[in-house]
């Protein structure tokens, strides 16, 4: 090959790189971690729709600590939440009364720079149905160069 090709290959290959790096950040929140936090959304209104359900047969929300998912609660959802997701899940009734549903980002995607450590909290009122949804960032660092 001669000495220009290799230039000018040189020169768009760095330019490519160099816009990738410097717009990855607005990609990742878009289409990696932003599909991944969608994805434990849709989880956790599926345990809130189930949260719902138990509460107007017995009048109480189940319970559950990430590590302790009650054996009916896993049948009603399908599957095991805390072996498959990118996610863990937890729900339990706060001070207020209000149930609280978490889904916090997996040890394993946090600590392989897959996610940041994040966490969604879904918060409802049973008297008033009042609804808070919020997502939680505990690190501000950012994925790319800049």
């Amino acid at each position: 090959m001669n000495q220009r090709m290799l230039i000018s290959l040189n020169w768009t290959i760095g330019t490519m790189l160099l816009v990738a790096a410097l717009f990855y950040p607005v990609l990742d929140d878009k289409f990696l971690t932003g599909m991944k936090k969608k994805a434990a959304e849709q989880v956790v209104d599926r345990i809130v729709r189930l949260q719902d359900e138990n509460y107007q047969l017995h009048e109480r929300y189940i319970e559950f600590l990430p590590d302790a998912l009650p054996q009916d609660f896993r049948q009603k959802m399908g599957r095991d939440l805390n072996t498959v997701d990118d996610f863990v899940y937890e729900a339990m009734v706060n001070a207020q009364g209000m149930l609280e549903v978490r889904a916090h980002a997996a040890d394993k995607l946090i600590k392989s720079g897959d996610l940041p450590p994040l966490t969604f909290t879904y918060r409802k009122n049973p008297v008033d149905k009042q609804v808070t949804r919020e997502w939680t960032k505990y690190s501000n660092k950012k994925p790319g160069l800049i």
